[in-house]
């Protein structure tokens, strides 16, 4: 009976047990179902946000593209520019020159005039009369002889004061047509720069509609900036890299400014607003200093140019290693430029012109981006450098 009692109890428990864990069974199948019904939607979500950003990337690689021949367009097109003004200054200083040389003919014109005038008239009053009476006033042979030579000389400095004026005349509209001609040629030039800079001007708005567009579309501005970031990180590691390698020594004190007689800092370093895509806490890695297109930008300070390239987001770029001060390397960046003056591997002296101002890459006006990086990591430069 024991033994019987035990097994029903034991029956009982178990029923209840089972009937307890139904609905838990149950409630934990019906939420796992859920679970992968939600992984699957988002591995769906997630396949299809990958091929955005694969097609925003193609797009944002192809408006980049598009940026950096504009710029290069731009580029030919200033020193294009650069050339032309250089021959109207040259052509209108010759034509300076030849207008001074113009003024002298003239004035010995003018002297040779009232001189011939003057022979004329005596010439006309006197006529042959003149000469035959100073022939036959000779009081011998030997006298006769040799005021007949002096009439020769005479009549021959006539001849030659005539023929004297008459190549001034000469010279004088060869000048005169040589300026017009100089002349014509400013126009051309001045004409021919109007149409480089018009072209200039229509390549400069292009590269703002493409920026406008980029700065319309925020998750491509996102991406920018991630490849931005990318690409600071990339020369913070080829820095260290390459500074790793130098046996410079810093030669000490503080860093030249690198854009002299220009101070104001347009965006300092740290956190900002983009100015480009308008996202906030982004950081930036050095300080902008706005000067006109065509600035010089000198290095600041003793070094040698480890990189001279267009590099991504900052465009045309200079980057100088400037040695080791206490263990760390000391290297500056320039970013943005329209020209490069330097070549990667030749050595600079503090002060040296390394670039020219610009807007290249990915930024809104002509201005030098300046870092200074310690072992390949960017630092606020300020304490760093002469600032005036």
């Amino acid at each position: 009976m024991g033994k019987k009692k035990r097994f029903f109890f034991f029956g009982i428990l178990m029923m209840m047990v089972i009937s307890l864990n139904v609905p838990v069974l149950a409630n934990t199948t019906k939420s796992l179902k859920d679970i992968k019904k939600q992984q699957q939607k988002l591995q769906e979500t997630l396949k299809q946000t990958q091929q955005e950003l694969k097609n925003n990337e193609a797009q944002q690689k192809n408006v980049k593209n598009e940026i950096q021949v504009l710029d290069n367009e731009i580029h030919q097109i200033e020193n294009k520019i650069e050339e032309l003004e250089k021959s109207i200054q040259e052509t209108e200083a010759a034509i300076q020159k030849k207008e001074e040389e113009l003024a002298i003919a003239q004035a010995e014109e003018e002297k040779q005039y009232k001189t011939l005038k003057k022979r004329i008239k005596y010439m006309y009053e006197k006529g042959q009369v003149g000469y035959l009476e100073v022939l036959f006033q000779s009081e011998s042979l030997t006298d006769f002889l040799s005021r007949l030579e002096y009439i020769k000389q005479i009549m021959q400095y006539d001849q030659n004061a005539l023929t004297q004026m008459q190549k001034t005349r000469e010279q004088i509209i060869a000048q005169k047509e040589e300026i017009e001609e100089k002349k014509k040629q400013i126009v051309s030039l001045r004409n021919e720069t109007t149409i480089q800079r018009n072209a200039m001007e229509e390549k400069k708005k292009r590269k703002g509609a493409e920026l406008a567009t980029i700065r319309l579309d925020g998750e491509k501005q996102k991406q920018q900036l991630e490849e931005l970031e990318n690409s600071i990180k990339k020369v913070g590691d080829e820095i260290k890299r390459l500074t790793a390698l130098s046996n410079r020594t810093y030669g000490g004190g503080k860093l030249e400014w690198p854009l002299p007689g220009r101070y104001y800092i347009s965006s300092p370093y740290g956190y900002r607003t983009d100015p480009i895509s308008g996202r906030k806490n982004s950081f930036h890695s050095g300080i902008d200093i706005p000067g006109a297109t065509g600035t010089n930008v000198i290095a600041a300070g003793d070094g040698t140019v480890l990189q001279a390239r267009y590099i991504g987001g900052y465009g045309y770029t200079v980057i100088i290693d400037h040695g080791k001060d206490n263990g760390k390397t000391i290297s500056t960046l320039y970013a943005h430029n329209s020209k490069l003056l330097k070549k990667e591997g030749q050595a600079v002296r503090r002060g040296d012109v390394i670039s020219l101002v610009g807007s290249t890459g990915y930024s809104t006006g002509p201005h030098v981006h300046f870092e200074v990086r310690l072992n390949g990591n960017h630092t606020n430069p300020l304490p760093y450098v002469k600032n005036k």
